[in-house]
């Protein structure tokens, strides 16, 4: 025999998603949410038959604060959400990420993806360029085994230490115990 396939014609979250507005003004502000916050937080107010939701309110992003376990802070499983202050229980909320972070229960929006993309490649460059102007040598420390010196002295010390590597200069002092290591 042959498996007769009937369409399901129940109820859908785009028929109604909404008390206001029409099904455009509902995705735009969804959208909105994603695009300039990373996230879309919804309240779930209706179900079908299956669990799934047939009404979404959405949140304003702004007044949803996610709290994140101080024992497991990697665990998004454990974060607590707040909707206007209130606790939420996850199973009243509908949440969409726009770009999502490992061990993150909330996402980003696409502009701070792009920022933190172009600021880890410009501290990276930021470390190269540093590292060749300072000749190629990193820091060091400067010990002094013999004489006391106060913190201003120290100071001095430091900056005359550092001036000299940014001029790719060895440093020369007055007194001779005093020795770099690296």
């Amino acid at each position: 025999g042959s498996v007769t396939k009937v369409p399901y014609t129940g109820p859908s979250i785009f028929d109604h998603p909404s008390a206001t507005g029409t099904l455009y003004d509902w995705l735009f502000v969804a959208m909105t949410s994603l695009l300039l916050h990373g996230n879309a937080w919804g309240y779930i107010t209706g179900r079908d038959g299956y669990g799934y939701p047939t009404g979404i309110e959405w949140i304003p992003p702004e007044d949803v604060a996610v709290v994140d376990d101080e024992t497991q802070p990697w665990n998004p499983l454990r974060a607590q959400i707040y909707a206007y202050g209130r606790l939420m229980d996850r199973s009243e909320l509908f949440h969409v990420k726009a770009f999502s972070l490992a061990g993150r229960t909330e996402g980003v929006s696409p502009l701070r993806a792009f920022a933190l993309t172009v600021l880890s490649g410009l501290e990276a460059q930021r470390y190269g360029t540093s590292w060749y102007q300072s000749g190629g040598f990193p820091p060091g420390t400067f010990q002094n085994q013999e004489l006391e010196i106060d913190a201003d002295q120290a100071e001095q010390i430091r900056e005359m230490l550092t001036s000299a590597m940014r001029r790719r200069q060895p440093l020369v002092g007055s007194c001779g115990s005093a020795t770099t290591s690296t």
